[in-house]
């Protein structure tokens, strides 16, 4: 409940939680936006808190400089987009931390703000895709139970499947190399699963599919292929079914006339949760197996 004054919210809540008594209901929790810190904090005069619980006092959430200087899931967003950079130019084995620091500065002044919350939401939808395969993800001991090793994480996740892995001298994962094959499998439905997500959101900014002529011969300002992918149109190549991934890059490549690897994107359904521990454990989280209720 979030009415944007709030006693406003809290009025409506108590009359939700009086139907709730009612009608006997269990297992089923309100949520209340409380912006007031002060308000917030004697929510439980207001609330009854066995049905309740308040969120959003901006004085945290808001109103924080570690918010607002170096906000997690900012961090985490930023660093998916760094990713995204090293296979985007295949640089698996070249990429340093000027390289990344460049990526980071890139984020910053060359993405459009749809790009940038394309990379937040992106992470944001981590969980939802960890509890689809029975995991979940906490702050680092934070709670009771082991926490996934990455391999036990790929084996649950990947199964047969397992992406090909390029190692740090160190022997930890750098990134990812894809080939153009893509067999059936858990890994496969949660990379459809991961594109359908993001069509949905270039659809709610108001973006619709290229067409195959803005695909084949749009061009920018410096005369180079856009591939349909053009923000200030608002349209998008890739903005089709995940079959429709392969028929893109095949024409790109027939244009061109190069190899087929050079504007597969599919790949990049893949790279989110192919790459999930080591994003989740650099900023801070772990990936758990969830508890049976």
């Amino acid at each position: 409940v979030s009415l944007g004054m709030d006693y406003a919210s809290i009025d409506m809540t108590n009359k939700i939680v009086a139907k709730m008594k009612e009608w006997k209901l269990k297992n089923t929790h309100l949520f209340v936006r409380i912006r007031d810190q002060k308000t917030f904090e004697d929510s439980n005069l207001f609330l009854d808190m066995n049905y309740c619980r308040s969120f959003g006092a901006e004085r945290d959430t808001v109103y924080n400089y570690d918010h607002v200087i170096q906000e997690t899931f900012t961090e985490m967003a930023i660093r998916r987009n760094y990713n995204y950079d090293i296979e985007h130019d295949l640089r698996h084995n070249g990429a340093t931390a000027e390289e990344e620091e460049r990526s980071r500065l890139k984020w910053y002044t060359q993405k459009t703000t749809t790009e940038r919350e394309s990379n937040s939401y992106c992470c944001l939808s981590l969980r939802n895709k960890l509890h689809l395969m029975g995991m979940d993800y906490r702050k680092k001991g934070n709670g009771d139970g082991e926490a996934l090793s990455q391999e036990k994480y790929l084996s649950i996740y990947a199964g047969e499947d397992m992406p090909e892995i390029i190692y740090n001298p160190d022997h930890s994962i750098k990134a990812f190399r894809y080939s153009l094959q893509y067999p059936d499998s858990r890994r496969k439905n949660m990379a459809i699963q991961e594109h359908q997500r993001w069509n949905a959101f270039m659809i709610l900014k108001g973006f619709i599919p290229a067409t195959k002529e803005e695909i084949l011969s749009e061009t920018d300002a410096d005369g180079k292929y856009t591939n349909g992918r053009n923000y200030a149109m608002r349209h998008h190549g890739n903005l089709t079914t995940f079959d429709g991934l392969e028929i893109f890059r095949k024409m790109l490549a027939k244009r061109d006339m190069l190899p087929e690897e050079n504007f597969d994107v599919m790949k990049y359904d893949y790279q989110l949760l192919d790459g999930a521990w080591r994003l989740l454990n650099d900023n801070g989280y772990e990936i758990i197996e969830r508890r049976s209720i």
